[in-house]
């Protein structure tokens, strides 16, 4: 049921001159703001395209409506048409709907990334109009929500300045620098050590052993910003993130651990699945060594590793594998042999 709908109709002027096209991809032009349903909004105009990343952005201009209020939840209805210096419409797009809020960001924005092909507007001499109908459907919330995103980013910034820091770790040659209040809020080994009672009130630098310096960064840089990769596009290797679940373990902090865990079981193959589910008991770590059992046990697995070294030392290391083994997947063990084979059944 639509609800305090408001309209809104009118063109808007878009100057078209040398320097609008020269504009690089992924930048706009944006009108002045206008008001529908309590929201302010603008109509941002991208000449040579808004995604640099996609095959349009040298063929089309881009068109977007955004909200430009602390609003969430404006389910809007809106159309764009363009009209050239004679009056005549050269290009229409039919109304869309979509739900608008401030934040996350992807919500802010919507429209049209190919609306229309570019030489259709450079014979405009200065300028062209674009005709907005927008109508907004439902009730916006004003939104009073703190961005726990700026926390984020907040201490990611301390993370990468190193502004106002009070500790240096120092590892293989490698100098970090960091807050000690916010790695004892994320690690009791680390509280203990610059909080607890025999901790040292002037220690200004530590050094901690038998940890590789790029596994205590990615350590350190989850404490500031819960994430232990460098960027999305330039992930932690898989044999670092078990180095960093050993440390993560060893520095008692858990949700790294889990984080590790999900990462490894993600990443689980026949190259990795032994030593996965042989660190998971060595740390006692049940969810990890489930999801390593359970990949075991997917047809075809067990068979093309059960006869690997690292196989035989697992199970005679820890008895109760090798019998849950044969349970869940019907395979025995023989170590003298380091065979196994299909139990016979019925």
């Amino acid at each position: 049921m639509e609800s305090q709908a408001s309209s809104f109709e009118c063109p808007i002027v878009f100057e078209y001159s040398n320097s609008t096209k020269l504009l690089p991809v992924g930048q706009c032009v944006s009108s002045t703001p206008f008001l529908v349903g309590c929201c302010y909004w603008i109509v941002d105009f991208y000449p040579n395209g808004s995604k640099p990343n996609e095959n349009t952005k040298a063929t089309y201009a881009s068109l977007y409506l955004t909200i430009h209020s602390e609003m969430k939840g404006a389910c809007t209805e809106f159309s764009f048409s363009v009209c050239g210096n004679d009056g005549k419409f050269i290009q229409i797009r039919k109304p869309v709907r979509h739900t608008f809020s401030k934040l996350p960001a992807e919500s802010r924005s919507f429209g049209f990334p190919d609306f229309l092909r570019i030489e259709k507007i450079q014979s405009q001499e200065e300028n062209f109009f674009v005709m907005v109908r927008v109508k907004v459907l439902s009730s916006p919330i004003l939104s009073c929500e703190p961005d726990t995103h700026w926390l984020q980013h907040n201490f990611k910034n301390l993370w990468e300045t190193g502004q106002d820091s009070d500790i240096e770790i120092q590892v293989d040659g490698d100098t970090m620098r960091a807050h000690k209040l916010i790695l004892a809020a994320g690690s009791s080994v680390f509280r203990a050590e610059f909080y607890g009672p025999l901790a040292n009130p002037e220690l200004h630098v530590t050094k901690p052993k038998e940890i590789k310096a790029e596994v205590l960064r990615a350590l350190v840089r989850f404490a500031y910003t819960g994430n232990f990769d460098i960027s999305k596009a330039n992930l932690l290797p898989y044999n670092l993130v078990r180095e960093l679940l050993i440390a993560a373990d060893r520095y008692d902090m858990a949700n790294l651990i889990l984080m590790c865990q999900r990462r490894l079981w993600v990443g689980l193959s026949l190259d990795n699945v032994l030593s996965s589910l042989g660190l998971a008991l060595s740390l006692n770590l049940g969810w990890l060594r489930e999801k390593c059992v359970e990949f075991l046990c997917e047809p075809g697995v067990l068979i093309r590793v059960i006869g690997r070294q690292e196989y035989c030392r697992l199970v005679l290391e820890f008895p109760a594998l090798g019998d849950e083994m044969e349970q869940r997947c019907e395979v025995s063990f023989e170590p003298e042999y380091n065979t196994g084979k299909k139990q016979r059944t019925g």
